[in-house]
C-alpha cells in the first residue's frame, strides 16, 4: 500500500513540474522523503526537491537539497554529479571537479559526469583533457548530441581535421543539425581570428 502511495504521489509531482506547479511539487516530493524516512531510498525525493529549485532558480537551496541527498546516500553517482553542477554553475570549479570525479569512481560510465568535466577542461583550455572527456561520453551514449558538438568543436581547436571531417560525417547520418552548428561555429571562430590577425597587423609600430 505504501508503495502504491509513493508512486501515486511520484506521478503527481512530476505532473506539477511539468506545469510549472512546482511550489506543489515541493510539497509532495516532501511527503515522500518523510514516507522514507530513514531509507537510502529518500536520496531520489530529496534529489527531485533540488531539481525543482534548480528549475525555480534557486542554486543555494538546491545545492542543499543534494547535499542532504548524499547524506543520505553518500555513494550516490547522481547525487555527487548534481552537487557538481550546480557548484560549476556557482563558479566553484574545483567543488565541482572533485564531485565530478567521485560520481565517476563510484559510477564510470555516469555521461554527464564526463560531460561536466569536458566543459570545465574546456574553460580552462585543457583541449586534450576534453576532447577525452567528450569521447567518453558519446561512447556511453551515442546519442549525447551536445557532446558531439563539443567533440567537434574541440578536434578543431587541436587541429585535428582528419578527426573533425570523420565526425561530421558521422553526425550528419542522424542529426545534420549538430553538423551545421559545428561548421557554422568554426566559420565564426575563423572570421574572429582574421579579424584580430587584421587588427594586429594594422596597430602602428612603438617608436624607436
Amino acid at each position: 500500500m505504501k508503495s502504491l502511495l509513493i508512486s501515486y504521489l511520484s506521478l503527481t509531482a512530476r505532473l506539477a513540474v511539468r506545469f510549472k506547479r512546482y511550489e506543489r511539487a515541493l510539497e509532495l516530493y516532501a511527503d515522500i522523503e518523510k514516507m522514507l524516512h530513514g531509507s537510502p531510498d529518500a536520496a531520489a525525493p530529496i534529489m527531485a526537491q533540488g531539481h525543482v529549485r534548480g528549475l525555480m532558480g534557486d542554486r543555494a537551496w538546491a545545492r542543499a537539497d543534494f547535499e542532504r541527498a548524499l547524506a543520505v546516500k553518500p555513494d550516490d553517482a547522481i547525487a555527487h554529479f548534481n552537487v557538481g553542477w550546480v557548484c560549476d554553475q556557482q563558479g566553484l570549479t574545483d567543488e565541482a571537479v572533485r564531485h565530478f570525479e567521485r560520481a565517476l569512481a563510484i559510477n564510470r560510465d555516469l555521461d554527464r559526469a564526463w560531460y561536466g568535466m569536458g566543459l570545465i577542461h574546456v574553460r580552462a583550455m585543457r583541449h586534450a583533457e576534453a576532447k577525452r572527456a567528450f569521447l567518453e561520453v558519446v561512447r556511453i551514449e551515442p546519442r549525447n548530441f551536445p557532446a558531439w558538438y563539443q567533440l567537434g568543436m574541440t578536434h578543431h581547436v587541436l587541429g585535428e581535421t582528419v578527426e573533425l571531417d570523420g565526425l561530421r560525417r558521422h553526425v550528419v547520418k542522424f542529426n545534420p543539425r549538430i553538423a551545421y552548428l559545428i561548421d557554422r561555429d568554426i566559420a565564426k571562430l575563423k572570421e574572429q581570428e582574421q579579424q584580430e590577425a587584421g587588427i594586429a597587423g594594422a596597430t602602428p609600430a612603438a617608436p624607436a
